[in-house]
């Protein structure tokens, strides 16, 4: 099976690349180094056509980031949208089979008590906006198609950062070096709204699952249905970090009052929908930390 990841350099990328390596993986970048890689730059129509020829799968991730599109608002609706649009077009008229597109959860908008993939979406942010429009686009297009397509709406990915990827913004990434660089984590927000996180080996297997699946159409939530603060998460850091090295470390975080605590509001992203079907997250958030945390002492230790 010939399977092209775009954005197959990127932080979810790095990962399918990897998880589907027994298959014939193709990725799309920008400069192309070796005969797996083809060149496709999402804002020029011109290197989307023929970027699917031959293949069996796309799975396509490429997109502009959430703190890219504060800067550049228009260019993310000619990435993500009209790009998404573009690299559809190109599958069906090279007879792609399968079609999966990763999607966020953002789209829905302000989360509240449950959500399932039969929620309103109200999308709240440019970054919401331009992958709804992707999705838009994904089902106009496929109305004329045979195409088996899903949309994948995941919540928040977590895992090591692969190779020249700069995802150590990340809240749980973040943590995790500043505590084994600093020996401490100083919280500046009062880290109370709530976050459904899942682990991006999970996001793979879910994919691998709906690869298997005979579907024409569908459109599926990838969380761990669980939700947990980023108070909790530096709490987790420390314990885990404590608990590997032996060694103190330091937590520093705002005090808050009791309104505060109230007025945040717990939700779920149900998956169930897809796990009624079969597919079950294996990762957890503990084990998540624990991968990353020995990543970066072990680069400690050649410092």
């Amino acid at each position: 099976m010939n399977i092209l990841i775009t954005g197959g350099k990127g932080y979810i990328g790095q990962y399918l690349a990897q998880y589907f390596s027994n298959e014939n993986v193709f990725v799309t970048t920008r400069t192309p180094r070796t005969a797996l890689e083809r060149k496709m730059i999402l804002s020029d129509e011109k290197t989307i056509k023929g970027v699917c020829e031959g293949i069996d799968v796309v799975i396509h991730t490429a997109s502009m980031d959430e703190r890219e599109i504060l800067k550049k608002p228009k260019e993310a609706l000619l990435i993500n949208a009209f790009g998404t649009r573009e690299l559809y077009l190109d599958a069906a008229v090279c007879k792609v089979k399968k079609f999966l597109y990763l999607s966020t959860f953002h789209v829905y908008g302000t989360v509240e008590k449950m959500v399932t993939e039969e929620s309103r979406t109200t999308p709240i942010s440019d970054y919401a906006l331009t992958h709804l429009f992707a999705e838009q686009y994904i089902r106009q297009l496929h109305a004329s198609n045979t195409m088996q397509t899903s949309i994948l709406r995941l919540t928040n990915g977590i895992g090591l950062p692969g190779n020249e990827v700069d995802k150590w913004y990340l809240a749980v990434n973040d943590f995790c070096r500043t505590i084994v660089r600093e020996k401490q984590i100083v919280l500046k927000s009062n880290g109370l709204p709530r976050r459904d996180f899942i682990a991006i080996p999970d996001i793979c297997s879910a994919i691998k699952f709906l690869l298997n699946l005979e579907e024409e159409f569908g459109v599926y939530n990838i969380s761990s249905q669980k939700t947990v603060s980023i108070r909790e998460i530096a709490f987790m850091v420390k314990e885990i970090y404590q608990k590997m090295t032996g060694e103190e470390a330091k937590l520093s975080l705002p005090e808050v009052s009791k309104e505060e605590v109230e007025s945040i509001k717990d939700f779920t992203v149900s998956s169930q929908k897809l796990r009624k079907i079969g597919w079950e997250p294996k990762e957890t958030l503990e084990k998540t930390i624990e991968n990353i945390l020995k990543h970066e002492l072990e680069m400690r230790k050649k410092i």
